[in-house]
């Protein structure tokens, strides 16, 4: 098992009231992609799908997968 040294990526997520944000950045902090999605008003049971898919569609444009990710944050409102 590899721990979160050995993955060069960080996902950073901000889910909002009007849209879900994802950055994945390298350990260098260089953006390698960024992803924007209105978030699903009303329908609270799709988040966490449309919250993994935004994540997926950003890993996929820095030309990544899951296993690559050393870490991820969330940020939500109060």
């Amino acid at each position: 098992m590899t721990n979160g040294h050995d993955r060069p990526l960080l996902v950073g997520v901000d889910i909002g009231g009007s849209k879900i944000a994802v950055l994945v950045v390298d350990r260098d902090e260089r953006v390698l992609a960024r992803q924007v999605a209105p978030t699903a008003a009303g329908a609270p049971e799709r988040a966490v799908d449309e919250i993994g898919a935004v994540v997926g569609n950003a890993l996929a444009e820095a030309g990544a997968a899951p296993d690559d990710t050393a870490a991820s944050g969330g940020g939500v409102p109060r």
